[in-house]
């Protein structure tokens, strides 16, 4: 029974350590919207916040690179330039963390929809549509 457990254990780690390989590499903002389930918010504000954010992510790229180093191209002031990331299966979602692995940047949910893949970002009601860059 302890080896069956091992071997689950193993297999699992296995499976949970393939999914963010289809992540690794640099994925362009194509598009930026707000999340449909975000509270009825005034159009002004609304309009405002899409405005900055298309100013900010608007062919951002967002670079998991496979030794898990995170970069992020956008030149914002508040937010650091690079991080760590790790994929959590339990949440679906990618953890971006400072390169000292103590505060945390970012939580990105990774969403799959008629063959297109969308970052919801989760601090905010910003949603991405991504396109993933070959070079």
């Amino acid at each position: 029974m302890t080896k069956f457990i091992l071997v689950l254990i193993s297999l699992t780690g296995l499976w949970v350590d393939d999914y963010p390989g289809n992540i690794t590499g640099k994925w362009q903002v194509a598009h930026v919207d707000l999340l449909e389930t975000t509270p009825k918010m005034p159009l002004k504000q609304r309009n405002t916040l899409l405005s900055y954010s298309n100013q900010y992510f608007l062919n951002a790229v967002f670079n998991f690179d496979s030794d898990h180093h995170f970069h992020l191209t956008p030149q914002i002031k508040t937010m650091p330039k690079g991080g760590n990331w790790k994929y959590d299966a339990y949440k679906g979602t990618i953890n971006v963390t400072e390169s000292s692995g103590i505060g945390t940047i970012m939580s990105i949910q990774i969403i799959e929809k008629s063959d297109t893949i969308f970052f919801s970002m989760r601090e905010t009601p910003l949603v991405f549509r991504m396109i993933k860059k070959t070079d």
